[in-house]
């Protein structure tokens, strides 16, 4: 999700446990706080644990957080521990479970494992929740009000749009024209009925892509993206432990292959179909045109490969 919209939810939730006021700006703060993790991609490979959504978004990562803010800010943000913990926790683990709805998805076991976990039925823009959360913070700071009472029918609206995305994915995915391959819908930006299905084809060895309307109940095939192929820079950056953690660890891989002066750039990223691109490159291999490994670096950037990067 959107950096505004961990924050909101991060202010509901002290909303909720009643906080203090300062309380609630830490809160608030926290909502987002897991998204600072992009600063370790300066880093490259060698602060991979720490890049973004890495172990500040696993479950041991958002513990470890909490305990050590609860732990750093006793005096400043004074009260019992238990309680003090429990309320920064709060806004850690609901940022936690927004992003694994999304496409992106957790590390959740980070750092025992790095396989990323997705539900995929809310996008990371999401319009209707951040009118519904602002409206529950203006009205409650209006009013004066705290505790579940003043909260409850923002989270009670939180749950039907959940449970709606849910039902539209389950929908999209049946109505996707399929040859009996599986099919994952993605939500589209913004808009609640209009969903992205991806097909693996395995006969063809493409992700096949359809667009699909729920509202007409149908779906459109808009085309397809080779899966990655058996061309010698791309055979060679298999030797790389950097390629082979990737592989392990994401699901449908993609990969570009620039050829340079004396040697392939050859990057891997998974299919995602962000708003910034088709793919989320993580990983970049430079290798000689011996095929010996040059370099190999973790990367973040997004590329739509129909287009040519």
């Amino acid at each position: 999700m959107d950096p505004l919209s961990h924050c909101m939810v991060g202010a509901v939730a002290a909303k909720t446990v009643g906080a203090s006021r300062r309380r609630f700006w830490v809160m608030t703060a926290l909502g987002g706080l897991p998204d600072l993790d992009f600063l370790a991609g300066t880093f490259g490979s060698s602060a991979e644990i720490l890049q973004h959504r890495s172990v500040t978004h696993s479950l041991i990562g958002v513990f470890l957080l909490s305990f050590l803010l609860a732990w750093g800010l006793r005096r400043w943000d004074q009260g019992a521990f238990r309680i003090r913990f429990f309320h920064y926790l709060l806004p850690l683990a609901v940022h936690l479970a927004c992003d694994l709805m999304t496409s992106f998805g957790c590390p959740l076991f980070m750092p025992f494992s790095y396989r990323a976990f997705s539900w995929d039925f809310i996008s990371s823009v999401n319009i209707l929740p951040m009118v519904v959360m602002s409206t529950a913070l203006m009205w409650s700071s209006y009013r004066g009000l705290t505790g579940w009472r003043a909260t409850r029918w923002a989270w009670a609206t939180w749950a039907l749009y959940l449970g709606l995305m849910f039902s539209g994915k389950l929908y999209a995915e049946r109505i996707a024209e399929s040859y009996g391959s599986e099919v994952t819908a993605l939500p589209s930006h913004c808009n609640p009925f209009s969903w992205r299905a991806v097909e693996v084809d395995g006969a063809r060895h493409a992700y096949r892509y359809y667009d699909v309307n729920l509202l007409k109940g149908r779906s459109v095939p808009k085309g397809q993206l080779a899966m990655p192929n058996g061309d010698f820079p791309v055979r060679a950056s298999l030797q790389s432990a950097l390629v082979q953690h990737f592989l392990k660890n994401n699901r449908w891989p993609m990969v570009r292959i620039t050829k340079e002066n004396d040697h392939w750039e050859v990057e891997w990223g998974t299919l995602m179909f962000s708003s910034l691109g088709a793919v989320r490159g993580k990983v970049l291999v430079s290798v000689d045109f011996d095929g010996q490994i040059r370099q190999e670096t973790r990367v973040i950037d997004y590329w739509t490969p129909e287009k040519g990067g």
